[in-house]
């Protein structure tokens, strides 16, 4: 019997000790997943994160709304490559339409490429049919501009002698500068057709090219209000766990004085 009390006695001792032990390694469920539900990071870490990939941050404090604005960042990359593909097939259609109908008279079988956007526009502008030679004489020692006010060169020899008061060096300065030079030169001829095809493709790819830039800055707004979202959501939750001080001062009567007294309270916050 005293074996049997001693044995009974030692396992309720067991079952005492360990109790606390379960207690204290599994604590109730509600404060663990509370307590996962916050940020693990600062809130400037956390608006960074979603500055650098929208929703990285909303993730990170457990926001559903992490879900939007990553889509929204891959569509939009998806419409840029997409306008920005389509803008570049449409160059490469115009400038080959342009050497293979406009230009062909000044380059034969080949055909020097240009860089600058405005000589490809101008080359489709249906008042500007030709671009006229660069040199009306070239059997004359210098530049002789072209006189035909019909074509792109001769009306900006007509400007240039506007705004020089004649013929004069300034004005062919000027003409020099701003004239279509050999190697360059245009004339759609009887291809009015194939002129209005052309404009209509370089329009299109400029749009394209335009439509691109713009998802850009879609892309740059969506980064900077996913950061801004996500810094403000974790400095909530920081400012929320903060605990409170307050401060009290006053004077009291104590014993039959009045003595000042301070005193300071910190709370824990709200959880």
């Amino acid at each position: 019997m005293r074996r049997g009390g001693a044995l009974a006695l030692a396992l309720a001792t067991l079952c005492l000790a360990a109790a606390p032990a379960r207690s204290q390694a599994a604590p109730p469920r509600r404060f663990a997943a509370r307590d996962s539900a916050q940020p693990r990071a600062p809130a400037p870490v956390v608006g960074l994160l979603s500055a650098a990939v929208p929703g990285a941050g909303e993730y990170l404090l457990g926001l559903n709304r992490w879900v939007p604005q990553l889509a929204l960042e891959a569509f939009a990359w998806w419409q840029y490559r997409s306008h920005r593909q389509q803008g570049r097939d449409l160059e490469v259609r115009y400038r080959r339409l342009a050497c293979e109908v406009a230009r062909r008279i000044d380059t034969g079988p080949l055909c020097r490429d240009s860089s600058d956007f405005e000589y490809y526009e101008t080359m489709g502008k249906p008042e500007w049919a030709k671009s006229g030679a660069y040199d009306a004489d070239g059997l004359t020692s210098g530049v002789q501009p072209e006189t035909d006010p019909t074509t792109y060169n001769g009306s900006i020899w007509v400007r240039a002698q506007r705004l020089y008061d004649g013929p004069t060096g300034s004005a062919l300065g000027y003409y020099d500068k701003h004239a279509i030079p050999p190697g360059f030169r245009w004339d759609w001829g009887d291809n009015g057709l194939e002129q209005t095809a052309y404009d209509e493709l370089i329009h299109r790819g400029d749009a394209a090219f335009r439509t691109s830039s713009e998802m850009l800055g879609f892309i740059l707004a969506n980064h900077v209000a996913s950061g801004v979202d996500a810094y403000i959501a974790a400095r909530l939750r920081e400012l929320a766990r903060a605990p409170s001080i307050e401060v009290r001062t006053g004077f009291e009567p104590a014993g039959g004085a009045v003595r000042w007294r301070a005193g300071v309270r910190i709370g824990s916050g709200r959880r």
